[in-house]
């Protein structure tokens, strides 16, 4: 235990390592020989990406809208037409039309040999007193 405690104190002190790069040259850069690319064909900014794809999701939505609109005026249209035929269709069925009279067999009539009936009066009572017959 206390040789790892040991261990521990000595992973803890800090020890510096000598400076190499006072002894050693400055970092020159050579010159290349290729060409200077052109930062302005090859630099495409996120920004232009989400304009183009804004620019065609709005024109892909206005072409959305126009075929909706159309089809909602068609079908209103449609609508009108089928009302003012359904309109006309009463109207003619509503037109009087003249019924020509229509002619039936004569029909006689002829007597009976049974008498008429006499009339005769109900017989209502009343608790304790009866009305007489008229």
């Amino acid at each position: 235990m206390e040789q790892e405690l040991k261990e521990q104190k000595a992973r803890r002190q800090f020890k510096a390592q000598p400076c190499k790069t006072i002894y050693e040259e400055p970092f020159i850069a050579e010159r290349t020989c290729k060409p200077l690319t052109d930062a302005s064909n090859c630099l495409e900014l996120e920004t232009e990406k989400r304009a183009k794809e804004r620019k065609t999701f709005e024109e892909y939505l206005r072409v959305k809208e126009a075929k909706n609109e159309e089809i909602i005026r068609l079908r209103e249209e449609r609508r009108l037409e089928e009302e003012r035929q359904e309109i006309e269709n009463i109207r003619k069925a509503t037109v009087h039309k003249a019924q020509p009279i229509r002619r039936y067999k004569e029909v006689n009539f002829t007597g009976s040999d049974i008498p008429l009936t006499n009339p005769k009066s109900p017989n209502f009572t009343k608790k304790g007193k009866q009305q007489p017959d008229l």
